[in-house]
């Protein structure tokens, strides 16, 4: 019995007293490689395509004039496979044509717009038909933003996506 006293008496002294810390020793050998993990999910497909050119613009419409049309010439002519968004920016937003509500003027007038759009018979004339204009007591004038992006011959472009201008601004980093 006393020797397992004095056994748990020295075990005790030897773990109270305790020296000073020693260097840390060498990085050892990396260890075996590990298993390949699984393929993981695929992810979203990205933009396969240039910067889109975009153009601001304004148009006016007389309640006097003989035509509901408004014409803007954009400095490049279309090409094939380019993909032509017409947004109307009232305040600080963008609406996708057709468009028919209350719209901002550039004076800040709110006035009622029916507006739709078709291409010239050039190839780079945009037509807007506003067909409010006989309602307005004088002439109004309001801003547009035509985005032009190039397609890829068998590539796809999500329409209804870029119907609406966030998600443009998004993924091409337009400006407001």
């Amino acid at each position: 019995m006393k020797g397992i006293l004095y056994t748990i008496a020295l075990s005790c002294i030897l773990i109270a007293c305790k020296g000073p810390q020693g260097e840390t020793g060498g990085i050892g050998p990396a260890g075996a490689k590990g298993e390949t993990g699984a393929v993981g999910a695929v992810g979203q497909a990205g933009q396969n395509a240039a910067q889109p050119t975009y153009y601001d613009f304004t148009l006016s419409w007389s309640p006097l004039a003989s035509t509901q049309w408004s014409y803007y010439k954009m400095a490049q002519p279309l090409k094939d496979n380019e993909i032509v968004f017409v947004f109307l920016k009232s305040r600080s937003f963008y609406f996708a044509l057709p468009y028919y509500e209350y719209a901002r003027t550039t004076d800040d007038s709110e006035e009622y717009v029916m507006l739709t759009h078709a291409f010239g018979n050039d190839e780079n004339s945009i037509g807007i038909r506003n067909e409010a204009v006989t309602d307005y007591k004088k002439s109004q004038t309001f801003k547009f933003r035509a985005v032009v992006m190039k397609g890829v011959p068998g590539g796809r472009v999500n329409i209804e996506r870029y119907q609406d201008y966030a998600n443009l601004k998004k993924d091409f980093n337009l400006p407001d």
